[in-house]
C-alpha cells in the first residue's frame, strides 16, 4: 500500500490559507477523500461546514448583493437563471440571499404570470371562456369546458338525428308504475331494476307495451346491437302485459 507523508503544515497551508477542498487534495496527491479527512481530524484541523464551503464558492463568483437586487427583485429572474448566467449551481445563489438577507420567493410567487415556467407570451395571464356556454376556463388550450364537450354533437357517441330529451309523459309516475308492473326486477338479468327502457329506442313512445325495467348495467348493455335487443325484448313485454 502506498504511504503518504501529509504534514499539518501542508493541511493548513493548503486547506486552510489556500481553501482548496479536500476532494481537490486528494486528487492532488492521488488519495482518497476519506484519507485526506482523517488526516484533519488527526491534526484538529476544523472541517468547513457545508455553508462555509458555499461562501468560498460565493466569492469565487464575486456575487453582489447589488447584483442580486437587480437580478432577482428588479428584473425578477428566477435563481434557476441567474446561476445558469454564472454557471453555478442553485444553492449558490439560495445561499447568498440569505446571506445578503434579501427574502426568496415562495413557490407560490414564483409560479405567477412570467416568473412561470411554462409561461408563454402573456396567455397565462389572461382568462378564456367555453364557446359555448360562456364558462370560465382553468387553461388557454381548451376551448369548452368539459360539460359542453360531452354534450350534443360534441359527445363521441352522438347520433344525428337521435332525441335526446323525454317528453313531458315520461314523468316518474309513469315510470314507477311500470317498475312496479315489473315487480322492480331487471327483465334480462333478474337483478333489482330502476331503469326504464323504450323497446323500440324511440323516447315519444312512451306506452306500456314499450317500456320496461332494467338494471343499470344491462340499461347500457343495450345501447348496442339494438336491433337485437328490440325483437327479444318485443317477446318478453308479451307476457307482462
Amino acid at each position: 500500500m502506498k504511504k503518504y507523508n501529509i504534514t499539518k503544515k501542508y493541511l493548513i497551508q493548503e486547506y486552510i490559507d489556500n481553501k482548496i477542498t479536500i476532494t481537490q487534495i486528494a486528487k492532488r496527491i492521488k488519495c482518497s477523500y476519506t484519507f485526506i479527512r482523517n488526516h484533519l481530524l488527526k491534526y484538529n484541523i476544523k472541517i468547513r461546514t457545508k455553508r462555509e464551503s458555499m461562501i468560498g464558492k460565493n466569492q469565487k463568483f464575486n456575487i453582489s448583493k447589488d447584483f442580486l437586487i437587480k437580478e432577482y427583485i428588479v428584473n425578477k429572474k428566477s435563481a434557476y437563471k441567474i446561476a445558469e448566467m454564472l454557471k453555478c449551481t442553485n444553492g449558490t445563489i439560495y445561499n447568498c440571499l440569505e446571506k445578503y438577507n434579501i427574502k426568496s420567493r415562495s413557490h407560490s410567487e414564483a409560479v405567477i404570470g412570467e416568473l412561470c415556467p411554462s409561461f408563454i407570451d402573456g396567455r397565462t395571464n389572461k382568462k378564456y371562456y367555453c364557446i359555448d356556454c360562456g364558462k370560465e376556463l382553468s387553461g388557454y388550450q381548451a376551448k369548452r369546458c368539459r360539460s359542453c364537450c360531452n354534450s350534443g354533437e360534441n359527445n363521441p357517441s352522438y347520433i344525428d338525428g337521435l332525441s335526446r330529451e323525454y317528453p313531458s309523459e315520461f314523468n316518474e309516475e309513469l315510470k314507477e308504475s311500470i317498475r312496479k308492473r315489473d315487480n322492480y326486477t331487471c327483465q334480462l338479468c333478474g337483478k333489482s331494476g330502476k331503469c326504464v327502457h323504450h323497446i323500440d329506442y324511440d323516447k315519444e313512445n312512451c306506452k306500456e307495451e314499450n317500456l320496461l325495467t332494467l338494471c343499470i348495467g344491462c340499461n347500457v348493455k343495450v345501447n348496442y346491437n339494438r336491433e337485437y335487443w328490440k325483437n327479444y325484448f318485443s317477446s318478453v313485454i308479451l307476457v307482462l302485459v
